[in-house]
């Protein structure tokens, strides 16, 4: 399209202002864009997409647009309060709350406001006002959130107690000691390399790879994550931001603007450059999130960080499908994909039960995931458990992506179920969930806690299903089995301390009353 046109610029905006008018959001985003392209100075069309994209629940793309928007024309208050917007939404009240104030001082600094701008102002200020209170919250450790998550009990944690099954093990045998307490180490490995970290004045001195190696631990098994420092955070924040300038990573771009970015510096720079770039970004993207979700129960934003990570690593894949592994960089491979999608499923199973704005659309979109995942996982050359790799590699990067997908699909069949008007629908629905969850159980080592929690999920649903009861017995031996080797090493973990146990107790506690109607020649629940 011919640039620097605006006429065209105008008539295209205009058309995207109806279809934001109307709703359609995906629309009007591809009219602005197309606007953007005759007359890419013109702040007001950037500030237009930025609507769109929030609108859209792409806050990364939205505060880039609507920074991009302020960068044309400092004193436009709207595009200020649309990149506030996107970074309350992603949960960055450092940045939202310097957004916010420029937009309060851009709307004040204009004389005789009309009424719709002095409401506007307030509506500013309130949300000034909420961007400090988070703040605060953010900066002082002392809050119950801080504690609560990075703080655990002080019982033994599972790579303590995993320590002592291991030896137990046979060579090559598939249990989540393995897994947890090899994250773990990768853990330690990363928060020593993190302890180099020296500011001086305005110089940062810190070693690069510290993000790759706390990401690769939570890649692994996020459930190794256990921090006693009150400083980590703010530590791990310079560091980020450290790592991000020498590798000239995008800050504050989303993936949008990066997909255009890396392709001309990789055709300016050559591939070193923009490897490093990506996988930096990409790292602190997944890190991000994984805080974001665990600290401050901001699953939007985890979704969001995650899921942009996801999009480029796809979008690299195709896009440099032929380069080689050493040129374009490991964050490309099959393996880290499934990784950072088995992170997305489950920040998007934690926050399914808070959605309520087309709840139906969200989890149609979940069933599609989980599918591409399995699917994935099915076509690729999986390692043994006794391969170079590891056996906690398999887990990690093909069975618990897997499981999650599985799992992802018993949530889909049971909602759909609780939904079903006809009964027959509904038992089978039900029966659907149940076996997708025993398929999900069975991708697990018999020792986790998720394998012990799936199967009974499983027997929940399918006894709303009313199979039979030998069916539902059978599953109770393989979790009455699977208990004593689960409690060796996931006795004290978060789900034991919240409510874990009760849940399965009370599914068992269902096996003596199916036992004496199966004696009196009761076939089905």
């Amino acid at each position: 399209m011919t640039r620097h046109d605006p006429k065209l610029a105008t008539r295209l905006k205009n058309e995207g202002n109806i279809l934001f008018q109307r709703e359609k959001f995906a629309a009007a985003d591809t009219k602005y864009t197309k606007a953007l392209d005759a007359e890419p100075s013109n702040a007001s069309i950037w500030c237009n997409r930025a609507a769109c994209r929030l609108k859209t629940k792409r806050y990364l793309d939205a505060a880039s647009d609507a920074t991009k928007a302020t960068k044309l024309d400092p004193e436009y208050s709207k595009a200020w309060a649309r990149a506030g917007q996107a970074h309350d939404a992603l949960g960055q009240p450092m940045h939202s709350f310097q957004c916010w104030e420029q937009a309060v001082q851009t709307r004040r600094s204009k004389d005789n406001l009309t009424s719709d701008e002095r409401n506007q102002l307030l509506s500013y200020e309130e949300s000034l006002a909420k961007a400090k209170k988070a703040l605060y919250a953010l900066q002082n450790p002392q809050s119950k959130t801080f504690q609560g998550i990075i703080f655990q009990a002080q019982d033994p944690h599972p790579w303590v107690l995993a320590m002592d099954v291991l030896p137990q093990l046979a060579k090559g045998q598939s249990s989540s000691a393995k897994l947890i307490s090899n994250a773990y180490h990768e853990l330690q490995t990363g928060l020593s390399m993190l302890s180099m970290l020296r500011v001086e004045g305005h110089r940062v001195f810190g070693k690069m790879g510290t993000v790759e190696q706390i990401s690769n631990a939570i890649l692994k098994d996020q459930r190794c994550f256990h921090i006693a420092d009150n400083k980590f955070l703010e530590n791990y924040r310079i560091q980020s931001l450290f790592e991000a300038n020498v590798a000239n990573a995008w800050k504050f771009e989303g993936p949008d603007a990066i997909k255009k970015e890396a392709i001309q510096r990789q055709r300016r720079d050559g591939w070193e450059h923009v490897k490093i770039a990506l996988s930096t970004t990409i790292r602190c993207w997944i890190m991000l999130g994984f805080l974001d979700g665990g600290l401050r129960g901001n699953r939007a934003g985890q979704v969001e960080y995650i899921g942009n990570a996801v999009e480029i690593i796809k979008w690299g894949r195709e896009v440099w499908e032929d380069v080689p592994r050493e040129n374009r960089g490991a964050i490309f491979e099959e393996t880290f994909l499934r990784g950072v999608q088995n992170l997305l499923l489950d920040a998007k199973l934690a926050m399914f039960n808070n959605v309520t704005d087309r709840r139906a659309e969200f989890l149609e979109k979940l069933f599609a995931e989980a599918n591409e995942v399995i699917r994935g996982v099915d076509s690729a050359v999986v390692p043994p458990y006794d391969g170079e790799d590891g056996p906690e590699f398999r887990m990690a990067f093909y069975d618990y992506p897997k499981a999650t997908a599985y799992s992802m699909k018993g949530l889909y069949y049971r909602e759909k179920a609780q939904q079903a008007c006809n009964a027959q629908d509904r038992m089978k629905l039900y029966e659907r969930s149940g076996d997708m969850y025993v398929r999900a159980a069975g991708c697990l080592p018999d020792d986790d806690e998720n394998y012990i929690v799936f199967l009974t999920f499983a027997v929940g649903n399918l006894k709303e299903a009313h199979v039979k009861i030998s069916t539902i017995i059978e599953l109770m031996e393989r979790i009455k089995a699977g208990l004593p080797k689960m409690r060796k090493i996931w006795q004290y973990s978060s789900m034991s301390r919240q409510g874990r146990d009760n849940y399965i107790d009370a599914v068992l506690d269902l096996e003596k009353d199916l036992r004496n109607k199966l004696a009196r020649g009761v076939v089905n629940t």
